[in-house]
């Protein structure tokens, strides 16, 4: 018998990074555009694609804050978006014309 090992896959959407350089000050960039350039460096995503390089040392920590998604539906349990009720508890998320429950998924991390 054999046992098959669970696969897992994970994305995350990059909406700004901070890049910290020994010569000067750090930079915070939140435009998707430049972002994907400071990744990118000028390289290809094919041929060799991009090389990023895991550096693992101790680095001051930054107060990271926690909250709901921007602009997401709260979802059913067979994937249909909940339209909002007028409930007090809980703020509506306008998609379209209509409006639906936020997401109550504290999924979305920043620095302060």
């Amino acid at each position: 018998m054999r046992i098959k090992k669970k696969e897992y896959r994970a994305s995350i959407l990059i909406r700004g990074i901070k890049i910290v350089d020994n010569d000067s000050e750090p930079i915070i960039e939140t435009r998707p555009t430049y972002v994907y350039e400071y990744l990118l460096m000028g390289n290809s995503l094919f041929d060799d694609g991009i090389q990023i390089k895991w550096i693992d040392e101790e680095l001051p920590t930054e107060p990271i804050e926690q909250g709901y998604r921007k602009n997401v539906c709260q979802y059913d349990h067979f994937g249909n978006k909940i339209e909002y009720q007028g409930d007090a508890n809980n703020k509506p998320v306008t998609i379209g014309k209509k409006k639906y429950y936020q997401c109550t998924r504290e999924w979305r991390f920043w620095i302060k």
